[in-house]
């Protein structure tokens, strides 16, 4: 079971730094394990179904604790080594690594299913309780699946990813990365430009394309001072809104080409892409065959980033209608641009929130669409933009989530604006992390 903290009578908290020892039962959204103390919540890092640990509290709220273990009494049968060097060494990478990847798929699809039950009001689930693999990688230890890494530079110069709630840089190396994006400065041929970032408020983007090509970019920004809501931040992290002051391409040609279903695109290698090798492929012929679109109609690809969805859309049919893809970044945009402005289907890229674009002037031809995509950021859809998407009437919506809370939260939205979910998968978008990709078909009840 996961469990959710519950309002009721307030028990007596364990002082934060003391040590209990604690059994631990099911995952909770975020990874933790979820326990009890006294009758006291207590969520559990660093532990496995049903182990019997130790822990040193490290945080008490009004109806919960946290906690890590300290020590393992009784571990769970499919309790392995830890696989990633740098969350060994204290980074908040591969918190799951020490799980065998059957196991992990396992407290996977529960916290899916206790969420929808859960947050998302939905009764009986349609979905065949198994999380998709996204590529042949289908051994204990799911490595070498990221093609996408930010490393962060020390004011020493030293390179690495973050320490789990902190800002500290961790120097070993991430699992998850594929090949050619491990190593080091010095054998990557930059370790004189990594020096001279030291200190200036500067990260690296790692990517690898299509074509095997590896792109080192240096982004030196202002002080990030952006405040808004969680759902505005999340979007401005996934568009990279805040204002670069500086960007250096540092190795390969900095425009990473990225090939999906028959068509390439063009875009800078720090952009957003599907962090998983597998997933960009997997999740657009997943559009492709679950779009509802007959001859001429229209279709909407919203979060479309540079039309990757859009271009799945154009493929469900011989004769494809008019599609619409909008993304508040505009560097994706124009990649999209560039690449059905060459040849292709009738694909209008467009510059703009989502909320903003739907309480806009929406062109009349564009109005009715029969299809519509969503792939939101971490924080989901919202409220807003689903009754608005909603008073457009599709008869399918095809809807993403790559975080599972905010996802039951979105369906439980769609259901309250007449639709009903016919079809769940769960993709493992993230191993070795609690992090998954769920997709959504839902219908449109007449």
């Amino acid at each position: 079971m996961s469990a959710r903290p519950q309002d009721g009578p307030a028990v007596s908290a364990p002082g934060v730094g003391s040590r209990i020892r604690v059994t631990c039962a099911g995952p909770a959204h975020g990874g933790e394990m979820v326990a009890r103390y006294e009758g006291r919540v207590i969520f559990v890092s660093g532990a496995l179904p049903g182990e019997d640990v130790t822990i040193e509290i490290t945080q008490n709220k009004k109806s919960f604790s946290r906690g890590h273990v300290i020590d393992i009494h009784a571990a769970h049968p499919e309790r392995g080594e830890h696989v990633c060097p740098a969350a060994t060494a204290g980074a908040g990478c591969c918190s799951w690594d020490s799980a065998a990847i059957s196991l992990q798929r396992e407290m996977k699809a529960q916290i899916v299913e206790d969420l929808l039950h859960g947050l998302g009001a939905v009764e009986d689930i349609p979905w065949r309780g198994n999380v998709s693999v996204l590529s042949d990688n289908v051994t204990r230890t799911a490595t070498q699946w990221r093609v996408r890494q930010r490393l962060s530079i020390t004011s020493g110069g030293d390179v690495g990813v973050r320490a789990a709630h902190s800002h500290q840089v961790i120097s070993q190396q991430c699992s998850q990365v594929v090949p050619l994006l491990s190593g080091s400065p010095d054998e990557w041929g930059i370790a004189d430009d990594v020096v001279s970032l030291a200190g200036t408020n500067s990260e690296l983007v790692l990517a690898a394309d299509s074509y095997g090509e590896r792109h080192i970019i240096a982004l030196t920004r202002y002080e990030d001072r952006y405040q808004a809501s969680r759902r505005a931040r999340a979007t401005s992290r996934r568009a990279r809104i805040q204002q670069v002051h500086q960007r250096r391409v540092l190795a390969g040609s900095g425009i990473a080409r990225q090939r999906v279903l028959g068509r390439e695109w063009h875009l800078p290698a720090e952009a957003f892409w599907q962090a998983h090798r597998g997933a960009a492929t997997t999740y657009a012929e997943l559009i492709r065959d679950r779009a509802d679109l007959d001859t001429g109609e229209v279709a909407w690809d919203l979060y479309g980033g540079c039309g990757v969805f859009a271009h799945a859309l154009s493929l469900a049919t011989s004769q494809p209608g008019p599609i619409v893809s909008v993304d508040v970044a505009g560097p994706a945009v124009a990649a999209g641009n560039a690449t059905f402005d060459s040849d292709g289907p009738e694909v209008l890229m467009v510059e703009s929130s989502v909320g903003r674009w739907l309480k806009g002037d929406i062109a009349s031809h564009y109005q009715t669409p029969a299809t519509v995509v969503l792939d939101p950021p971490r924080a989901g859809a919202g409220k807003d933009v689903i009754s608005a998407v909603a008073l457009h009437a599709p008869r399918t919506v095809l809807h993403f989530g790559c975080d599972a809370a905010a996802f039951a939260r979105d369906i439980k939205l769609w259901g309250e604006n007449g639709y009903t979910l016919s079809e769940l998968q769960v993709f493992d978008g993230f191993p070795n992390t609690p992090h998954m990709e769920c997709f959504a078909l839902l219908r449109r009840l007449l």
